[in-house]
């Protein structure tokens, strides 16, 4: 560890493995540079009221932490990610927004905190019990258990709008997980923590669970694909089907191909029946519209056996990914309407 300034700690991500909420976080198991880095943190605390932590990316999006607010002025923990590896240029915003909180201020869940970006306001979301271990390591350390509340500060593009938003950017979607998401796969945690999570004992049929609630069963008779035959040929076959009617195809010799139900689009993708995991979970993220699907739970609009979610505008003819262009119908009639539409597209 490496003290940069003030209450900063430059570090890797801290797993506390096999822990859950509730139970007490056994120092004498870490390691001597946690150790370390703890006691650092209660130094800090001690003599500015708090601490933050910069978790660098190592190919992934970095974040930063803070620990101390729960205990010094009773507000929640705060966790930024950054759009990009180095977390760094975000702390002065944490330093900000901590100033704030000394002075009185409050956030909650549900809240935006303005002028948290500039022009733009930040949006808090709360940080569910299960991603603590993943997150917020050190603090797990200081305080001795998982029961110190804990929020997320998420940031908008460059329009304002944040990644639940119809038009925010999508390259953008990869810099931040969101945390208040049960599912992992709608936390959108990226490949690397992903393909840690799936390690760890019960992994596998976390995920497993995760995407089943994103998928339907195709039916058992009949050719799903009959209305696409004019785009996919006579060889592909259903392999998967989303709650959005896309369908991940198979040719003969095991490759994958993603059919785009909406763009009316068919690729080409890397990879086959026996390595589609763990890579088509972080995919998934972007390919089940992972924040409008999110919303239309809160929303409540669950799917009936055998329904699909459907475009009122298709997306190709440039219907909104949003909850006012989404209405729910029956699998076959969507995917045979959607290619139908398709076939009389000028792009096809």
């Amino acid at each position: 560890m490496k003290l940069v300034y003030g209450a900063m700690v430059i570090g890797s991500l801290v797993l506390v493995a096999g822990i859950t909420k509730g139970e007490p976080v056994d120092e004498p198991a870490f390691s001597p540079d946690v150790v370390e880095g703890i006691e650092r943190a209660e130094a800090d605390i001690k003599k500015f009221g708090w601490h933050i932590v910069a978790v660098s990316g190592d190919g992934a999006p970095g974040f930063l932490y803070t620990i101390g607010l729960w205990r010094t002025y009773k507000h929640p923990e705060l966790l930024l990610f950054a759009p990009g590896e180095d977390p760094t240029g975000m702390a002065g915003r944490v330093e900000e927004i901590v100033k704030r909180i000394a002075a009185g201020e409050k956030f909650s869940a549900g809240a935006k905190i303005d002028g948290a970006f500039g022009k733009h306001p930040g949006a808090v979301r709360e940080i569910r019990p299960e991603w603590y271990p993943s997150y917020l390591g050190f603090a797990g350390g200081v305080y001795g258990d998982w029961e110190f509340p804990a929020l997320q500060i998420i940031w908008p593009d460059k329009q304002g709008f944040f990644p639940w938003h119809p038009g925010f950017d999508e390259e953008l979607s990869l810099y931040q997980a969101l945390l208040d998401q049960e599912n992992p796969i709608l936390a959108n945690l990226g490949l690397g923590e992903i393909k840690i999570l799936l390690a760890e004992e019960g992994g596998e049929e976390l995920f497993a669970g995760a995407l089943a609630e994103l998928l339907v069963e195709p039916p058992a008779s009949g050719d799903l694909l009959e209305a696409w035959r004019f785009k996919v040929g006579a060889e592909l076959q259903v392999f998967k089907v989303t709650v959005f009617g896309d369908l991940l195809l198979a040719d003969k010799a095991g490759g994958l191909h993603w059919l785009d139900i909406g763009q009316g689009t068919l690729e080409k993708t890397p990879l086959t029946r026996d390595n589609w995991l763990p890579v088509f979970y972080a995919a998934a993220f972007e390919l089940v519209h992972a924040p409008l699907l999110a919303e239309l739970r809160e929303r409540g609009a669950p799917l009936a056996k055998g329904e699909v979610y459907d475009w009122i505008r298709s997306p190709g003819a440039g219907g909104a990914y949003a909850v006012e262009n989404v209405r729910r119908g029956k699998l076959e009639a969507v995917v045979a309407s959607a290619g139908q539409l398709a076939r009389r597209s000028p792009k096809n």
